[in-house]
């Protein structure tokens, strides 16, 4: 069974779906994602669906530039929300920027939260930050 088909229908169930990478999904047993999809729609606060859209629309290419500080992007490579591409545009065009991948969805610090945490504090500590 694939990861989108565990998903009921309905707005949570979209965001959790777009949200988790589907390794995060099939690895979570039948009540776990079922609290997921719950706490998803407990959280989803009007305009949520219309900010997750802008991420394919805005365009701060021209502002990256100015960006005069180190700078980790994280890929997330099952991200459904910000894709992977649009990863690799923002390292691009900031001056100096790492780009690292984690192979989770839109929500790594809840996937992986280790890998994530551990990403971030070695970039942090390689600059005394």
């Amino acid at each position: 069974m694939s990861a989108k088909s565990r998903l009921p229908g309905g707005r949570p169930a979209l965001l959790c779906g777009h949200s988790l990478g589907p390794q995060a999904i099939e690895a979570m047993p039948a009540e776990q994602l079922e609290e997921a999809i719950t706490y998803a729609a407990a959280e989803v606060a009007d305009g949520t669906v219309e900010h997750a859209e802008l991420a394919g629309r805005i365009d701060v290419r021209d502002d990256l530039a100015a960006i005069g500080v180190p700078t980790l992007v994280i890929s997330t490579t099952d991200d459904h929300l910000a894709p992977p591409a649009l990863h690799r545009r923002l390292a691009e065009n900031i001056p100096g920027a790492r780009l690292v991948e984690i192979p989770t969805g839109h929500l790594p610090m809840v996937e992986s939260p280790g890998e994530w945490q551990r990403l971030i504090t070695d970039f942090l500590a390689e600059h005394d930050a």
